[in-house]
């Protein structure tokens, strides 16, 4: 029970930034610019308190005599084995001093990234010491009440928990040891093409479903239905989606059922009674109705903390599809299976997931890469983290260089990102001798990229706040990071575990990830809360210099308006002239007016974006759906329904649709963290569909 209310003031506390994640217009503080230093010689430091970077010469000296000495690429079995823990307990970091580097992480000193716990010290990582150390001791203890389940296979030996053979200790959990895996790695910078299907949207279409919890889920439904049912789905080339909308995009491109069970039969607006409205929604859409909460409590004390959001989203949104199982791989097709078993004959028999057939070629979710372990990171180090079913990472670095962390006092300077690594690898160790691009050995991950935890890791949307108090309370997700080097940047370094979060922290519409693609025709659905202004006219009236609580944050960054605050780091999103916006603003701000869906179409010239990697010129069809007020769909309702909505509005809290359509992200029903009614999905859902069919002929145009 005690464990029930601590997860309990976990989520009250963590609210105030997950109830902001897709909020716009909160009030925040602008961060200071992280000063950045260009890295153009390879002979500054690794990290500022670790040995020296090799330089670009002795980095292919080490690989060419890694080949010499290890022709498979394997680790040497005499190498030096790392580990950043320690058993010493601590409650404030000053209790680990005697260490040396080192931070008090869930009480217990570890050290900080770039060092090694050896001979009772934090001592500095040397090239061959960064290879994950198998430790079979999970730090429980077996004296009165034996090894918990939750553990895994363990035996208990002299009081301990100890892993069986066979299996790793992480976070306190056995894991099975994989031992090798062989995986392609790509780099990816300048004009390098992406890996597989990817390369393929720079010639098709991209359908992007932006963040906002189960509100953004039931929009993505809408879309999903009227895009099937109107046969445009099969056109689109790339789906790509963050957040809640994550959730509702991994279900439609992996769940085994039919379409009409899946996403329902098409609506139309005279017949929603409120008795239609209140029935189950599809089994999409049902997921709205998980309970958050109660899993989360069930699962607390049996799971890690950074393990029980990935977890407990998993259970709540792809349980019933049997897609929840955190041991699962992933991969594109069943091609795509035999070959990764071909080449890991020790992953014949395990489950891999694939999209189901007649889905998108190409499937990303969007998350972040935040600080290593203890450290904090901000606008110029937060790093974009995007996962599909074949190929996971970070293309390109950047803005081109390494960036930096803070812990305190002190500073980390790493490279991050660079590339992307075949998924069902994604969170290994560093390759040995620096080998960091083709075919490459690696140590298998003991936490690998299942569909749950990526749709975890997109909706961790506390995990930037969590990460800017950079304190004892280890809750974000976290998996090890390594870069991919390329000719023109970056320095070899060891894999360090770092914390991921949601997509929204960066670009919460998912639209960015598909410009580094290339794709020249996009639908973006903007799942918002915050509706278009009605003090400005967009129209006559200049733009402000902030559009703060005008107009969604998410959508006005891509024209110049994003910004560096608590939580979310915009600043870097700009892709597209200022003064375009102003015609787009004007354009949804009419239709709003009269009634109509808020759908508007433009072709705009893409602004080069050295921060994400994407080369300007080209020019981008773009159709833009945004939640609003739609009063056509509104008076086409039956009456009673009229009148329901009507009581949620203009401030009024009663009736089934409070604050409809802008419902909450979280707690839209009190003391329910993620849960929509039935009534709502259904209705939102309806009012995406009505909006497409009215809009027919635009997204044709598109798809």
């Amino acid at each position: 029970m005690t464990g029930h209310w601590h997860w309990r003031t976990l989520l009250l506390v963590t609210s105030g930034v997950l109830g902001h994640a897709d909020s716009e217009g909160d009030a925040c503080t602008e961060l200071e610019d992280t000063e950045l230093r260009e890295i153009d010689d390879l002979r500054v430091e690794l990290l500022q308190r670790s040995p020296p970077a090799l330089t670009r010469t002795s980095a292919v000296q080490l690989e060419g005599a890694s080949t010499a000495k290890n022709t498979d690429n394997e680790t040497s079995s005499s190498e030096e084995r790392c580990t950043a823990k320690t058993n010493k307990f601590c409650m404030f970091k000053s209790m680990c001093k005697t260490l040396g580097a080192s931070t008090c992480t869930m009480m217990k000193c570890q050290c900080l990234p770039g060092y090694c716990y050896s001979g009772a010290r934090c001592q500095q990582q040397t090239q061959t010491s960064g290879r994950r150390q198998c430790d079979a001791d999970t730090q429980g203890s077996c004296f009165l009440m034996g090894c918990g389940a939750s553990r895994g296979p363990t035996t208990c030996m002299m009081g301990k928990c100890m892993c069986q053979p066979g299996y790793c200790s992480d976070n306190g959990v056995c894991k099975k040891d994989l031992g090798s895996f062989e995986a392609n790695v790509v780099q990816l910078y300048g004009s390098q093409r992406f890996p597989g299907h990817q390369a393929e949207i720079s010639s098709g279409s991209a359908l992007c479903i932006s963040g906002g919890g189960s509100r953004a889920l039931s929009v993505a439904l809408g879309a999903f239905r009227a895009l099937e049912n109107l046969g445009m789905m099969k056109n689109v080339s790339a789906l790509s989606s963050v957040s809640g909308g994550s959730w509702a995009s991994a279900i439609y491109m992996f769940a085994d059922l039919p379409e009409s069970i899946l996403l329902g039969t098409p609506t139309t607006p005279a017949e929603l009674t409120l008795e239609i409205l209140g029935r189950k929604p599809p089994a999409l859409g049902a997921t709205a109705q998980s309970p958050t909460i109660k899993i989360a409590s069930e699962l607390f004390g049996k799971v890690p903390l950074d393990e029980l959001w990935t977890r407990t989203i998993g259970e709540a949104f792809l349980s019933r599809f049997k897609l929840d199982d955190m041991e699962a791989f992933m991969a594109q097709d069943e091609a795509d299976v035999k070959r990764i078993q071909q080449a890991n004959p020790q992953l014949k028999g395990q489950r891999f997931l694939t999209p189901m057939p007649g889905r998108p070629r190409s499937f990303v979710m969007s998350g972040v890469i935040l600080g290593p372990e203890g450290f904090s990171s901000g606008g110029d180090s937060t790093v974009a983290l995007q996962m599909s079913p074949d190929y996971s990472g970070s293309p390109f670095y950047p803005n081109n260089q390494s960036v930096e962390y803070v812990h305190g006092g002190e500073r980390l300077r790493e490279e991050v990102g660079g590339g992307l690594m075949e998924t069902f690898a994604f969170g290994s160790d560093s390759p040995p001798g620096w080998k960091t691009a083709g075919t490459v050995k690696v140590q298998a991950p003991l936490k690998h990229m299942s569909l749950a935890r990526a749709i975890g890791i997109s909706s961790a949307a506390f995990a930037g706040g969590v990460s800017k108090l950079a304190a004892g309370l280890d809750v974000s997700p976290k998996n090890e990071v390594w870069p991919v080097l390329s000719p023109v940047e970056g320095f070899p370094q060891q894999a360090s575990r770092h914390q991921f979060g949601d997509g929204y922290i960066l670009d919460n519409l998912g639209v960015l990830a598909m410009l580094q693609r290339r794709a020249s025709r996009i639908a973006t659905f903007v799942g918002t809360d915050r509706p278009l202004s009605k003090s400005i006219d967009f129209c006559t009236a200049p733009l402000p210099p902030s559009l703060e609580g005008q107009v969604s944050s998410d959508l006005a960054s891509l024209f110049g308006f994003g910004k560096d605050s608590v939580g979310s780091f915009t600043r870097n999103n700009q892709v597209f002239k200022a003064e375009d916006f102003k015609a787009i603003l004007c354009e949804l701000q009419g239709l709003v007016k009269a009634g109509k869906p808020a759908v508007a179409l433009k072709s705009l010239t893409l602004q080069s974006n050295r921060w994400w990697g994407i080369e300007g010129g080209a020019q981008v069809d773009i159709l833009i759906y945004y939640n609003e007020v739609c009063a056509d769909f509104e008076a086409s309702l039956p009456e009673a329904t009229q009148a329901e909505i009507a009581k949620g509005r203009n401030g009024g809290q009663t009736g089934e649709f409070v604050r409809y359509p802008f419902v909450k992200t979280t707690f839209q029903h009190f003391g329910k963290f993620t849960y929509l009614s039935e009534f709502e999905v259904n209705l939102l859902s309806a009012q995406v569909e009505y909006a497409i069919r009215q809009n027919e002929q635009l997204f044709r145009r598109i798809f």
